[in-house]
């Protein structure tokens, strides 16, 4: 292994080593609003640098979560030194901005707001990485203006390829859930192509266990909703779904979509490869238990793995669902819901 490789692995161990400990979990349980729970980020944590300068007494719900979502670009930052940032899967950051910037344009041209706000506060050190430019969302008002201005990017052929399976509505409205799925479809799509392209052998099966879990998993919540919310829904939104597996056969994924309701989709998710890991607790939220599931993987790559890609991919993995966890903390503080009931929620990334 060369001294670059080893430079990264000690990097990203290091900053892992930095994440919240069971014990900052507790303390931040312990905290009654979100002025405690911003000043004891800022002061206590490895989000300082996200949180620099924030006023606690002004602080409000969404500045802060914004704050801790961007918080996954300065640990981008902090590993480019190291890397050739136009190779391999180093780009997970990079590539998730444009999908979203993407996706959050989209929802400007439905809700008819000024796209301006879609820059604000983006770290400009990301534009040279990003395969558009930003600011030429600015002002788009129609989903055809979008596709010409990504005309000559990566995601031009896919938008118009999008936009002629999902046609607007007769009133010009977007289907929004199909293109969103179909974007996120050529996300996990990239990563597997970088993947397979910059490693080879464990380092590669490594890395398709963590991405491609990550899409089966996103599926496999979205079935889980549907058969608790909607168990009469007629079949057709399958073809919404990403087209990916992982653990699951296709035998297995075929008998959880014809499932007749959310008691015999869990039986099935026992026997599962899933089910046979962690247990599945009846009327648990899914998303705990997928993101305790990914945990296990992740952590072990970040034990185990020689491949700095690998080791880098399952800590940004970890590093999201952390905050995914204190944006969960934020919420139930804002609900004033018991802490014994918000731990309940929680993946708590470091066991």
């Amino acid at each position: 292994m060369n001294h670059q490789a080893n430079a990264v692995l000690a990097k990203v161990r290091g900053m892992y080593g930095r994440m919240l400990t069971p014990a900052q979990y507790e303390e931040l349980l312990r905290k009654q609003s979100l002025p405690e729970i911003s000043a004891y980020l800022r002061e206590k944590t490895s989000y300082a640098k996200a949180l620099a300068g924030v006023q606690d007494s002004a602080v409000h719900r969404g500045l802060l979560e914004d704050l801790l979502e961007r918080d996954q670009f300065h640990q981008y930052e902090r590993v480019l030194h190291y890397i050739d940032p136009q190779e391999g899967v180093w780009r997970i950051v990079t590539l998730n901005l444009e999908v979203e910037l993407l996706l959050s344009c989209l929802r400007g041209i439905i809700s008819g707001r000024q796209q301006e706000s879609l820059l604000a506060d983006l770290p400009t050190a990301l534009q040279p990485w990003v395969r558009f430019k930003m600011v030429d969302l600015v002002g788009v008002q129609s989903v055809e203006q979008l596709a010409q201005v990504l005309e000559h990017t990566p995601y031009g052929p896919a938008l118009r390829e999008l936009l002629e399976r999902y046609p607007p509505l007769p009133d010009r409205q977007v289907r929004y859930t199909s293109i969103e799925m179909g974007l996120r479809a050529r996300y996990y799509t990239t990563l597997l192509e970088w993947a397979a392209q910059s490693t080879r052998g464990q380092a590669a099966s490594q890395l398709r266990e963590l991405i491609g879990m990550r899409a089966e998993l996103l599926n496999l919540t979205a079935l889980w909703r549907v058969k608790t919310y909607f168990p009469d829904q007629k079949a057709g939104w399958v073809d919404q779904l990403l087209p990916f597996r992982c653990k699951l056969t296709l035998r297995e994924w075929q008998a959880m979509v014809k499932a007749p309701d959310r008691a015999a989709l869990e039986a099935l998710v026992r026997r599962s490869w899933y089910g046979r890991r962690l247990p599945v607790e009846a009327g648990e939220p899914i998303e705990v238990l997928a993101g305790r599931l990914r945990c296990q993987v992740c952590r072990r790559w970040m034990r185990f793995a020689t491949d700095p890609q690998v080791v880098y991919t399952a800590y940004m993995m970890l590093r999201t669902m952390e905050t995914e966890d204190i944006v969960r903390i934020i919420e139930g503080v804002r609900y004033r819901m018991p802490p014994d009931r918000i731990e309940k929620l929680l993946v708590k990334t470091k066991g």
